[in-house]
């Protein structure tokens, strides 16, 4: 659709940006949402107990769409979110965290797309940058993304980066047990996977932003990985929204392949 013929042009969007002492990149993040070509959004900057520069970087930003919220206490990243979701005030949901960029076209391209009706969910593809080698590559080709009801999908792989996601606020405040307290890692894919199961997602195939790969983010693969994902799969069972047998032995495969290369990644640290 053509994101300059925009019917939701007067809806706003509340990007909620999670922050924990994450000032090395911020900056650049808070300005990729600056550059947007659709301009009705707000910035919900959750400070989750920072200890870095990062709440001077953000409040030196004058302009009235950020608003800064500090977390009474420090929590895990799923409390956080929603935390976070709780002080918004748009119609749309977006998901932007402090080492990741947008490109200026991001919100005006997904907001075009709520002009079908029958979509709840805009997501897209999106390039990485990893910082060790400076590599910036495109992360799935156009065959490995999917439209629609894509939950049975979700359950083989996450190729959903929170990131490039757009929701209506009305589609996840009707979800229940969303950003589990016993999830951090696996959050956010719990998270898609519960929105998948109840609305229909559309994706735009060209990338829209950058994910960051660092020394700093949760990225490499951790133990905590594995053990925080055999909870997602015990939790969605019981939620009934693991509904299929094909769908457990998809998502056990996903529990073995992070296994596979949690492994793989620690030999090759010990060598």
């Amino acid at each position: 659709m053509d994101p300059n013929k925009n019917t939701t042009k007067e809806a706003k969007v509340s990007i909620i940006m999670n922050c924990y002492n994450g000032d090395r990149f911020l900056a650049e993040a808070i300005n990729s949402v600056l550059s947007q070509t659709y301009t009705n959004w707000e910035i919900i900057f959750w400070d989750n107990q920072s200890t870095d520069e990062s709440a001077k970087i953000f409040q030196s930003y004058t302009d009235p769409r950020l608003k800064y919220f500090q977390s009474e206490a420090h929590t895990n990243l799923s409390s956080a979110r929603k935390n976070a979701i709780s002080k918004s005030t748009g119609e749309y949901v977006a998901f932007l965290d402090v080492d990741d960029l947008w490109y200026s076209n991001k919100l005006a391209t997904q907001l075009a797309e709520f002009q079908d009706t029958d979509v709840d969910v805009v997501y897209s593809n999106y390039n990485v940058k990893n910082e060790k080698n400076k590599n910036v590559y495109i992360q799935y080709k156009e065959k490995e993304l999917h439209d629609g009801h894509i939950t049975s999908k979700l359950f083989k792989k996450n190729f959903v980066n929170l990131l490039t996601l757009v929701s209506k606020k009305s589609s996840i405040l009707s979800l229940k047990n969303i950003f589990p307290n016993n999830l951090a890692f696996s959050c956010d894919y719990d998270f898609v996977i519960k929105l998948s199961f109840y609305f229909k997602f559309k994706c735009i195939k060209k990338p829209l932003g950058n994910y960051r790969i660092h020394n700093r983010n949760d990225s490499m693969p951790k133990w905590y990985h594995v053990k925080e994902l055999q909870t997602m799969y015990e939790n969605l069972k019981n939620e009934k929204i693991m509904q299929t047998f094909t769908e457990a032995v998809s998502f056990k495969l996903v529990i073995e392949r992070t296994k596979i290369n949690y492994l793989k990644h620690k030999i090759k640290n010990l060598g």
